[in-house]
């Protein structure tokens, strides 16, 4: 038995059970919405266990009472199991999927979160994994991004240390990331951008095109043809793909979340060789 198998029940390795491996990508099933209350509750409510709602936690709701909830202060639960009970409902029954996503995404970001922000994204992570979301926290958003080494990539880009080039990933992976409505297409082009930021620096030319960054770029260390052709290959088609960096054209081709998920792990994982291949250029 391989370690896939291992970690399916009875029923499923006999085929008397569906096997959900389906991405939830425009849903949200019972079991990944109880799992998300579930983190959520053990990270502020299982440590309070008076009745009334400690002051260890108590500025944290009323955060999201008054700026997120947009509700008046003067009815605020004082009770522990009148907030728990609130935020359960929404999360399990009230919210559409990505009202819950859009929720999970502020809690971090809440300035008096009274837990570790990062270990709640962490485990956040490990659920949506197991849960088949398409869905993880990169940063500070909930992104349509997977596989964990696409992660890491993406990750490695924003720490960039040109502040360009961090400008154009953020908000590459924000426009990609926006579950009401995204822009594929605008993300692709931030994407671009990035790399194209990258290549005028070693250049050392802000006006450059990218083809003739990357000409310059050969003077100073020898890169690959094929690798070369690649980056520009990727830029020829952000240019024509239904005017993704230009006017748009009459094509009705539309950009799907596919391309601009491809095009965002691709681009930061130029950025990241490039940086390695010239690291001592750029210091």
């Amino acid at each position: 038995m391989n370690e896939k198998d291992k970690k399916l029940t009875f029923s499923e390795r006999t085929g008397n059970k569906p096997i959900n491996k389906a991405l939830q990508i425009d849903s949200m099933n019972d079991d990944l919405r109880m799992a998300l209350w579930n983190i959520f509750y053990i990270f502020f409510f299982d440590g309070n266990k008076s009745r009334s709602i400690s002051s260890k936690y108590k500025m944290f709701f009323s955060v999201l009472w008054i700026n997120y909830f947009k509700l008046p202060y003067d009815q605020f639960p004082v009770k522990v199991n009148e907030m728990r009970d609130f935020i359960k409902s929404h999360i399990l029954t009230q919210w559409k999927w990505y009202e819950v996503y859009d929720f999970i995404e502020r809690i971090p970001k809440v300035k008096d979160i009274p837990v570790n922000p990062n270990e709640f994204k962490d485990t956040c992570n490990k659920i949506l994994n197991r849960e088949h979301s398409a869905y993880r926290f990169i940063d500070e958003h909930l992104t349509p991004i997977v596989e964990n080494c696409e992660i890491e990539e993406i990750e490695k880009a924003l720490k960039s240390s040109f502040s360009s080039v961090q400008t154009h990933v953020r908000r590459a992976l924000e426009l990609l990331s926006d579950k009401n409505n995204p822009d594929y297409r605008n993300s692709i082009k931030e994407s671009i951008s990035a790399v194209e930021a990258l290549c005028r620096i070693i250049a050392e030319d802000n006006s450059a095109t990218l083809s003739d960054a990357i000409k310059t770029m050969k003077k100073k260390k020898k890169m690959h043809s094929q690798f070369e052709q690649a980056i520009l290959n990727l830029y020829n088609y952000s240019s024509d793909n239904a005017g993704i960096r230009h006017s748009l054209t009459e094509s009705t081709e539309e950009v799907t979340l596919v391309e601009a998920r491809f095009v965002l792990v691709t681009v930061s994982a130029f950025i990241n060789y490039i940086t390695w291949i010239f690291k001592n250029e750029i210091g």
